[in-house]
């Protein structure tokens, strides 16, 4: 295992590293940007007053010297069990920039994030922050030495040609953290939340697509489209549809059995505080209509899409027309029924429609 030695502004003058053959510290500057090879570890134990005293060495090659960090007062075997996430400050792992570079440079990513970085001189960090578009294709142009905790920088451009960059974790070796670490603005510095190697936007409308498409469906309301009407209870079946890139909104392209096309904007998410009327479910019943009612004629199939009902009708197309009754009264014989609605009566012998008043 590799780790480039990059001290940050914490570290600038505590030393870190101890040289193995005298166990003297060593300055921090003397080991700037230089590559250590991890060879091993021991555990050195020291007699006192108080008992044994036991010390944990990693043990790291440069060049042609060895040095060791120590961690103090812990036993190997026991290190993992007390802080599994137990790190040694300054080592970037160099494994994954390495494997970032064999596998990203030239490629295009989908970004996962609207914020990143791009140098700045006036700046006292060397940086600033930016937002980016998320969603967005972006190419990969190189990879380089990050830090400790985010040791791969990636630099990207996007349409425009414009460049950013965003210091990622890829397998978190000794980055000293854990999953749930990467919260809140440490989110975007964790590979998978930063970028996606496919593009969400055709994942998403693929799912949509796969949904909704080849759907037989009809309006539960009359929907007016380019002037013309979808009258209710029209069949009708999905040919398309096409998601907005931002939003729950989308476009669906309808045929009719006549083969004529309608484009009607729904939303595919209801909202319980705006109570979106377009939502697709509340717009469209999602079935044959005409097949679970075989028996209803076509000039009924009109009447019942105007919301009117007429003698002979039966309580179904009823229902259909104009709903559920307020009440229903049932009369001894239990033959004749009575159907009340706000200003509306219906009378039906043996479940066909009598008068309407």
């Amino acid at each position: 295992m590799k780790f480039m030695f990059i001290p940050d502004s914490s570290d600038e003058f505590v030393p870190i590293l101890c040289k193995y053959e005298d166990g003297k510290e060593v300055d921090n500057d003397l080991l700037k940007s230089k590559t250590l090879e991890y060879t091993g570890s021991e555990e050195t134990v020291h007699e006192t007053y108080i008992g044994k005293i036991y010390t944990s060495r990693f043990i790291f090659q440069c060049e042609d010297h060895k040095y060791y960090y120590e961690m103090k007062d812990v036993r190997l075997n026991d290190l993992c069990d007390q802080n599994p996430y137990a790190s040694i400050p300054a080592l970037v792992y160099l494994q994954d920039v390495n494997k970032a570079k064999e596998l990203l440079i030239g490629k295009t990513l989908y970004t996962r994030t609207t914020i990143a970085k791009t140098d700045d001189a006036n700046s006292y960090s060397g940086y600033r922050e930016v937002n980016i578009a998320k969603g967005e294709p972006v190419k990969i142009t190189t990879i380089d030495v990050g830090n400790k905790s985010f040791p791969v920088k990636i630099t990207f451009i996007d349409r425009k040609g414009v460049s950013y960059y965003i210091n990622v974790a890829m397998s978190r070796t000794n980055s000293g953290m854990e999953p749930a670490d990467f919260q809140a603005e440490k989110r975007i510095n964790y590979f998978p939340n930063a970028f996606s190697f496919t593009n969400p936007d055709v994942k998403t409308r693929e799912s949509i697509q796969s949904k909704y498409i080849g759907q037989s469906v009809y309006p539960q309301k009359t929907i007016r489209v380019k002037q013309t009407e979808l009258l209710r209870y029209t069949p009708l079946h999905i040919k398309d549809v096409q998601p907005e890139k931002a939003g729950t909104s989308a476009t669906l392209l309808l045929t009719d059995i006549q083969g004529n096309t309608y484009q009607v904007k729904v939303d595919l998410k209801y909202d319980p505080i705006l109570k979106n009327e377009d939502f697709i479910e509340d717009l469209f019943g999602f079935s044959d209509i005409r097949k679970k009612y075989p028996n209803i004629s076509e000039s009924n199939w009109l009447m019942l899409a105007k919301g009117e009902v007429k003698s002979g009708m039966t309580t179904e197309e009823c229902k259909l027309a104009i709903g559920e009754p307020i009440e229903i009264r049932v009369r001894t014989d239990s033959r004749f029924e009575t159907w009340l609605y706000r200003g509306k009566i219906l009378e039906f012998e043996n479940g066909i429609l009598l008068r309407a008043k």
